[in-house]
């Protein structure tokens, strides 16, 4: 959840990239990496709260979790299949494979789902002064 969310961030702060899928993707492990280098790092994980918000100041946590609000928002107003397609995708980490076992379709549909879903949830998230 935490990746997803900084990915989310950082997208909507991102100029529109030429491969939405690519950019997503390379962020997304980048993001995963970093969470996973700083949680290893912790000496005593009950010492700081968990989640990448914890390195912001109120103003910017407010701003995140704003965000954060806005985006699951404009996700629960997407048509299907495209909204299940990004949850599975970006809320569980799912593969596009066991998406298309999940929703009976072909992987290659499934991935197709994904892409024109984070354009709509772009364009809604734009629409709403929140890029």
């Amino acid at each position: 959840e935490d990746v997803v969310q900084e990915v989310y961030m950082r997208l909507a702060s991102a100029p529109p990239p030429a491969s939405l899928p690519a950019w997503l993707s390379a962020v997304t492990f980048r993001c995963a990496l970093d969470l996973k280098r700083q949680r290893s790092r912790r000496a005593d994980p009950s010492e700081v709260s968990e989640g990448i918000s914890t390195e912001l100041g109120p103003r910017d946590a407010a701003a995140q979790a704003e965000l954060a609000r806005a985006a699951l928002s404009a996700l629960g107003s997407l048509p299907e299949p495209y909204r299940e397609a990004l949850r599975l995708r970006f809320c569980e980490g799912r593969a596009f494979a066991e998406i298309a076992e999940l929703m009976d379709a072909l992987e290659r549909t499934t991935r197709t789902w994904v892409g024109r879903g984070l354009v709509q949830l772009r364009a809604a998230l734009a629409g709403g002064g929140h890029l």
